[in-house]
């Protein structure tokens, strides 16, 4: 936090001093808003912050500070600033630069906060009122881009980039040893550089670009027993013998490296006819470590004995290599239709192979006879392949009267194969092997317009002969119908319906999934200065799929099912100096997930002198849930209020 408000300030005093140069330049621009933001949050924090996050604390709006020239250096320099402060989960900020016929420089900053603390999420103790469940984050990204161009030649544009990200942060999660479950802390820290290197250029009929990347990744989570956690999720014993932890650690750390190529060329051989072509590959190169230590009274089955300390060393080696090659023709035959075909190839292919060595220390016979330390080493080779070839063709027919027609095919012939080794094996079947699947798809589409009524509908058909993965499909289906009639500049209305069913009959799986979703709006503007708004929409969800519980080899169903309704309503209004916009959205969701949430939006502003001018904010958050059980650990309500200074060019 302490770092976001530094930065915050930093940027604002960076504006601050380009100030006289703005002043100076006539044309260069010069806007801002930023004030405060103040939070009142009564309920689970925990869940609004998971699913909102915005917190009190100074916040730059937006910041759009510029100049026309900064001598011989550059003749143009620009800053803008979005949402960055301490009262924002996500911000960013950029800096283009540059001097004609000679550079373009751009540095870009973003900062986004990933938190999540769900109470009903991997959480045992969910009945005995204990929230959140066991596995939260919360962490933040920061990635910093700066990317220059050389500019002084036509038609060729060499380039150079450079990108930080950083994700780093505390969290928790869960881990099972000796037939228990314990709860971990979390402390993550993944950092990644990319250095790039390429060229764009046009020759006239042919233009593209080539660009050459490298990727350097490296990342380390400790993690430690949780204080207090001891007992486990299952407090009891096993064979007389009370199963606990007195300490846990575990090091997992992670250094990737990975070489990136991406070309693209595109040209015309006729007036009506282009060509192009691209490929792009990716080589990892993985390399992993974990390191874990665990003491206390544990059981296991797989040595049949009382073990008290528990030591393991993995090391582990990975290579995934992607490439994808693309050509397409797109010939327009004469004004009212294009023609396309394309053809595209695509592999993946991961292989790995992890060497295990464990030691089980003060172990003992279930009889308590036959003390010993026991060591186990294993190796573990694991593969997978896929290969994809998929061939298209498209028609797009135009002005045919009041209609425009789409019609599309696309084959795809998928070669998968998977090479399992045995000590991942946990379910008596067939895990591995080679599979061949064909995929057809064909598409439609039409639109109608006459005078002020649009409408549209797009239809699309996959049918495949196999299916290689429990979420493969077998049919799908799906269809989207618009609408909107605008008979007058004040009125307008329309409509919108989307459907979509796939399905996998495989005995074992038998996966059936229905979605529908129906939403539709109308707007009036009675006068100039007021547009009134009001929308509505349902959507309902309902599959089901068969998965196999492996400890007893049995197949059971997962039924997940969800009905929604919203409702949103809007104002608009802009007189002179004064502006207001007010919006209110209800969404009421029954099913297996049932809750309500209703949101308000309130942002007032007047501009008290030409340029300058202040904003008043509300936002409201009201969220409840509705399980049967009553365990309603989720709700809360949010109120926002920002105070913001606004200046504009």
């Amino acid at each position: 936090m302490r770092e976001r408000r530094l930065l915050a300030i930093g940027l604002a005093l960076l504006a601050a001093l380009l100030l006289p140069a703005v002043a100076r330049a006539q044309d260069a621009p010069f806007s801002v808003e930023l004030g405060y933001r103040f939070e009142d949050i009564s309920g689970n924090e925990d869940m609004y912050r998971s699913q909102v996050n915005e917190r009190e604390g100074f916040l730059i709006r937006s910041l759009t500070v510029g100049t026309s020239g900064l001598g011989s250096f550059a003749d143009s320099f620009m800053v803008d600033i979005k949402d960055l402060g301490q009262g924002s989960p996500w911000g960013s900020f950029r800096i283009d630069m540059g001097k004609q016929e000679a550079y373009k420089l751009r540095l870009a900053y973003r900062r986004t906060e990933h938190y999540s603390a769900l109470p009903y999420f991997a959480n045992p103790l969910l009945s005995s009122g204990v929230v959140p469940g066991q596995h939260t984050r919360d962490r933040t990204r920061n990635m910093l881009d700066l990317d220059l161009q050389i500019t002084p030649w036509k038609g060729f544009v060499p380039f150079v980039g450079y990108t930080y990200n950083r994700y780093a942060g505390p969290g928790t999660t869960t881990y099972h040893i000796g037939q228990d479950e314990f709860r971990l802390d979390s402390d993550l820290e993944e950092t990644e550089h990319e250095v790039r290197v390429g060229a764009d250029f046009d020759a006239g009929p042919v233009w593209g670009s080539v660009l050459q990347g490298w990727r350097f990744g490296k990342g380390t989570d400790d993690l430690t027993l949780t204080p207090g956690a001891g007992n486990g999720n299952n407090p009891g014993s096993i064979e007389g013998i009370p199963v606990t932890a007195t300490a846990i650690s575990r090091t997992d750390e992670t250094d990737v490296e990975t070489p990136v190529t991406n070309a693209y060329v595109a040209g015309r051989l006729f007036k009506t006819v282009k060509l192009i072509g691209a490929y792009v590959r990716s080589a990892a190169d993985a390399d992993a470590t974990e390191r874990e230590d665990a003491t206390g009274n544990f059981v296991s089955f797989d040595i049949d004995r009382f073990f008290k300390g528990y030591q393991e060393n993995v090391s582990s080696q990975a290579e995934s290599t992607y490439w994808r090659g693309s050509g397409r023709i797109e010939w327009n035959v004469f004004k009212q239709l294009d023609l396309s075909v394309g053809y595209q190839k695509r592999s993946r292919e991961v292989d790995g192979e992890a060497l295990f060595n464990e030691l089980f220390l003060q172990t003992t016979l279930f009889t308590g006879f036959d003390p010993k330390d026991v060591q186990r080493s294993f190796e573990a080779v694991t593969s997978l392949e896929r290969t994809e070839e998929i061939f298209d063709a498209l028609a797009l027919v135009r002005g045919v009267g009041p209609f425009d027609f789409r019609l599309g095919y696309y084959r795809t012939a998928q070669d998968v194969t998977y090479d399992a080794d045995e000590e991942e094996i946990v379910i008596p079947i067939a895990q591995e092997g080679t599979w061949e699947r064909k995929l057809d798809t064909f598409h439609g589409g039409l639109t109608f317009h006459w005078i002020c009524f649009t409408l549209g509908g797009d239809y699309k058909y996959e049918s495949a002969d196999t299916a290689v993965m429990r979420t493969d499909f077998l049919d799908r289906q799906q269809l989207r119908l618009r609408a909107d009639w605008a008979p007058r500049e004040w009125f307008r209305i329309g409509g919108t319906y989307e459907a979509l069913d796939f399905e996998n009959d495989t005995v074992g799986i038998d996966l059936d999934a229905k979605y529908r979703e129906y939403a539709g709006f109308l707007e009036v503007k009675p006068w100039k200065v007021l547009t009134l708004r009001l929308g509505g929409s349902r959507y309902e969800a309902d599959t089901t799929t068969g998965y196999q519980l492996p400890l007893i080899w049995q197949t059971t169903t997962n039924v997940h099912a969800e009905e929604g309704t919203g409702l949103d309503a809007g104002l608009y209004l802009d007189v002179e100096s004064f502006g207001l916009r007010a919006a209110y959205g209800r969404y009421d969701n029954e099913g297996s997930y049932p809750f309500t949430i209703d949101r308000v939006r309130v942002v007032a502003d007047w501009m008290f002198v030409k340029k300058v001018g202040i904003v008043g904010e509300w936002s409201f958050d009201k969220y409840r849930e509705d399980f049967a059980s009553g365990a309603n650990l989720g709700d809360y309500d949010a109120n926002r209020y920002g105070v913001y200074l606004r200046v504009t060019p």
